[in-house]
């Protein structure tokens, strides 16, 4: 399942017509593949990570956090009770609330936003428009406008994605 619209993208790229419906669908779905692999939020996603114990507090990987659905620690597995941790959802950072937790611990959560900000969006847009642009034969030449890069890697990505992605980046995020 997408998170854009293949209709909104069309009109949005200026497509008309359905003959490049799968070089399209193909271009949304790298698009936001890049953009989820980044750790950048866009819809409700599942997720599990495994993180060092040793201390009451633990950082997931991806934020803003929805909801915790499981937790363990230590090596045997054991279950932690999800009511005995307070969750901050926007720093995506769980705290027990007493003791510490045991290394490792695995959560198992989910993350992203219910109803996808607009900035987000627009950057999506763009990021599926730097994908399907090589497929149509770009007349962009590198330095002049839009970089034609690898699109993968964040840093490749066109400077106003980049821009629209900041506040949501994760620590690290090139």
């Amino acid at each position: 399942m997408t998170i854009l619209d293949a209709f909104e993208v069309k009109q949005f790229l200026g497509i008309g017509g359905s003959d490049q419906d799968a070089a399209l669908i193909s271009a949304i779905t790298a698009a936001e593949a890049a953009w989820s692999a980044s750790l950048l939020p866009s819809a409700v996603l599942p997720r599990t990570d495994e993180l060092a114990g040793g201390s009451y507090t633990v950082a997931v990987n991806a934020c803003p956090v929805v909801a915790v659905t499981a937790i363990t620690e230590g090596m045997d597995d054991t279950v932690v009770d999800v009511a005995t941790v307070r969750v901050n959802t926007r720093a995506g950072v769980l705290t027990r609330r007493s003791g510490t937790f045991s290394d490792p611990v695995t959560v198992t959560y989910t993350w992203g936003f219910a109803t996808l900000p607009a900035d987000i969006k627009e950057a999506l847009m763009l990021l599926t428009k730097h994908f399907y642009r090589p497929q149509r034969g770009g007349a962009i030449l590198p330095g002049r406008g839009e970089q034609e890069a690898a699109p993968t890697a964040p840093y490749a990505w066109p400077n106003r994605v980049r821009d629209l992605a900041a506040p949501y980046a994760p620590i690290g995020f090139a």
